[in-house]
């Protein structure tokens, strides 16, 4: 997404489920409102494939891919900026 709305490359640093478990739980036993849980890591991991099968059929709906949305969005958003000042 960032490339494509032209701001520079970020670097991503893969870090493993395991560890980020073990922050998550640490994180709640420190503090009492955690900058994430472990249930938001558990979340992440969850599969998120689903079948649209009867929705598609029912209502006539086409889905489309992440990659389409997204290049449909980034387009509006270059034609008409949001103000958020």
């Amino acid at each position: 997404v960032n490339k494509k709305l032209g701001n520079k490359d970020k670097l991503i640093i893969p870090i493993p489920k395991q560890f980020v478990y073990l922050l998550a739980l640490i994180f709640e036993r420190i503090n009492s409102t955690a900058p994430f849980t472990t249930e938001h890591v558990n979340a992440l991991g969850e599969n998120t494939n689903m079948n649209t099968t009867m929705i598609e059929t029912d209502l006539d709906f086409n889905p489309i891919n992440l990659n389409e949305m997204l290049n449909i969005i980034i387009e509006q958003i270059k034609k008409d900026p949001p103000n958020l000042l």
